[in-house]
């Protein structure tokens, strides 16, 4: 009798520790750019992209992230040429990921 519930408990502990591993297989990976603190993401997105429009023109529309990454790398470009300094790859991922979780709301 007692063979037989250390089998089974140990059978449920199994069962529930599979469980556990199928679950969080299940969840995607935080990836460096889901990382990011929106704080600080805030920040850079005023400071950097206020310099040549008025914040309402991204926070208005809805996008992507692959349209966000386009538009960001864009506006970087547009931001080297006309002001004579680079955002660095770094900044442009915050400011994506601050505008997948703030724009078009």
């Amino acid at each position: 009798m007692k063979i037989t519930i250390t089998v089974l408990m140990f059978l449920c502990l199994a069962l529930f520790l599979a469980g556990s591993v199928w679950a969080d297989a299940d969840e995607p990976e935080m990836t460096e750019s889901a990382m990011v603190d929106l704080e600080a993401a805030k920040v850079t997105f005023e400071a950097t992209c206020a310099k040549c429009h008025a914040l309402s023109r991204p926070l208005g529309k809805k996008k992507d992230a692959e349209g966000w990454q386009r538009t960001v790398k864009r506006m970087a470009g547009y931001h080297k040429s006309r002001l004579g300094s680079e955002i660095p790859e770094e900044d442009q991922n915050a400011i994506i990921q601050y505008l997948l979780e703030n724009a078009g709301k």
